[in-house]
C-alpha cells in the first residue's frame, strides 16, 4: 500500500506536522504519540520514500552515490575487538566503500534515547544496520533510523523486519557443507565445537544445519560448548566443557573417522594443536572443518583443515549495492539476500 503523509494524517487524525515530526526522528513530539503512529503506520503497511518525488531511474541498479558517503550503524562496538567475523565484515566494507570512492561514517546507536547528533547531522546516501533485532527496543531503533534515511539490515539471521532490505550469510548452507564434506570422507561420527563465550544465533544455525543432517545419515553425534549456560538451546546432550582436553577424551572413544566442525574460527589454531598433541590429528582419524578464514586464526594449522568462508566480502557488496539502489528507486519491495559461502578444501 502506497500512502501520503496527507493520507496518514487523515487516517491518524493528526496533523501533517506531528506526522513529519515522527518522520523525521519524533522530536517534540511525546513518546506515546511516536509509538502509536508508527505501530499505526506498520498495520496501514506505510513505506517512507527514500526519495523526493519526482523522476526515479530506469531500473534498479545500484545508482550513484548524492553524498559520497553511507554509515555503518551498529549496537556495540567492542564487539569488533572480540568477534572474528564481525571484524572481518567491517574490513570488507571499508574496503568495498573505497572502491566505490565512499566515505564510511560508523556510529553507535542505543536502544533508548534520540539518535546521535552526529547521525542526525549525517549527510549520508544511507546505512547499513548491524545489530540484534527480534526485540521490541532494537526494532523500533532500526525504524526509527529508516524513517531518516535508506537502511539496509545486515547479519540479522531469523530476524529481519519485512519492511527493510536485508543482506546477510547463509548459515545453513555453511553447516550443509561441513555434513556434506564428512559425508565425502566417510565419517562415522560428528562432534560440533561451539568455542563462543556467548549465545551468537548464527553459530546455533550453522550447527544445527550439520547436525541435523548428521543424525538424519545415522552418524553418532556430540556437541559442546563453552558456556553452560547455552545447552538449553541447544540439542539435547549438549555438554559444556573448560578444557579442549575433555573433548579430547571423548573423541578417543568415538567411531573413526570423526567430523569435527567448528562453526567460528576463534581458538581454531589452539583446538588443533590439541587434537596433535593427542595423537589425533591425521585427517584419517580426525577431520575438521572451520567455519571462519581469518588469517591469524587459521594460518599454520597442520594438517591443513577445510575451511569454509562466510564470504562476508560479498555481504559486504552486495549491501551497499541494495543500499545506493533504495536511494534511487523507492518503490521497490524488501527482500532478503543470502549470499553462499565458498569452501576452500584441506
Amino acid at each position: 500500500m502506497t500512502l501520503t503523509t496527507a493520507q496518514l494524517s487523515e487516517k491518524l487524525g493528526l496533523s501533517r506536522a506531528t506526522i513529519s515530526r515522527v518522520l523525521n526522528g519524533g522530536q517534540g513530539v511525546k513518546p506515546a504519540t511516536i509509538s502509536a503512529v508508527r505501530q499505526e503506520m506498520d498495520r496501514l503497511g506505510y513505506v517512507r520514500p527514500a526519495v523526493r518525488p519526482g523522476r526515479k531511474p530506469k531500473d534498479q541498479r545500484a545508482g550513484p552515490s548524492r553524498h559520497g558517503a553511507i554509515a555503518l550503524i551498529v549496537a556495540d562496538t567492542s564487539i569488533f575487538f572480540d568477534d572474528p567475523g564481525m571484524a572481518n565484515f567491517v574490513h570488507s566494507v571499508q574496503e568495498a566503500c573505497s572502491k566505490r570512492g565512499l566515505h564510511l561514517l560508523l556510529e553507535r546507536v542505543s536502544d533508548n534515547g534520540p539518535l546521535p547528533a552526529t547521525l542526525q547531522r549525517a549527510k549520508v546516501d544511507g546505512a547499513l544496520v548491524m545489530m540484534f533485532p527480534g526485540l521490541t527496543p532494537e526494532d523500533d531503533t532500526i525504524r526509527r533510523i529508516a524513517e531518516q534515511f535508506p537502511v539496509v539490515q545486515v547479519l540479522a539471521p531469523g530476524h529481519p523486519l519485512t519492511n527493510v532490505e536485508h543482506v546477510t550469510v547463509n548459515d545453513v548452507s555453511i553447516g550443509t557443507h561441513a555434513h556434506l564434506l564428512f559425508t565425502a570422507d566417510s565419517c562415522q561420527s560428528v562432534v560440533v565445537i561451539n568455542v563462543w563465550p556467548s549465545f551468537k544465533e548464527s553459530l546455533l544455525i550453522r550447527s544445527r544445519a550439520c547436525l541435523d543432517r548428521s543424525i538424519l545419515a545415522g552418524r553418532s553425534v556430540r556437541v559442546f560448548v563453552q558456556d553452560k549456560n547455552q545447552t538449553a538451546l541447544w540439542p539435547a546432550g549438549t555438554a559444556p566443557y573448560q578444557t579442549f582436553q575433555q573433548i579430547i577424551e571423548v573423541l578417543r572413544n568415538l567411531p573413526k573417522p570423526v567430523g569435527v566442525f567448528l562453526p567460528i574460527d576463534a581458538r581454531a589454531k589452539e583446538f588443533a594443536d590439541a587434537l596433535l598433541a593427542a595423537g589425533l590429528g591425521d585427517p584419517s582419524q580426525t577431520r575438521l572443518v572451520i567455519a571462519g578464514v581469518t588469517p591469524r586464526l587459521v594460518d599454520g594449522i597442520h594438517p591443513r583443515p577445510t575451511l569454509i568462508d562466510p564470504n562476508f566480502e560479498a555481504v559486504a557488496n552486495s549491501a551497499i549495492d541494495r543500499l545506493l539502489a533504495v536511494g534511487g528507486e523507492a518503490t521497490q519491495r524488501p527482500q532478503t539476500v543470502m549470499v553462499q559461502p565458498r569452501v576452500f578444501p584441506a
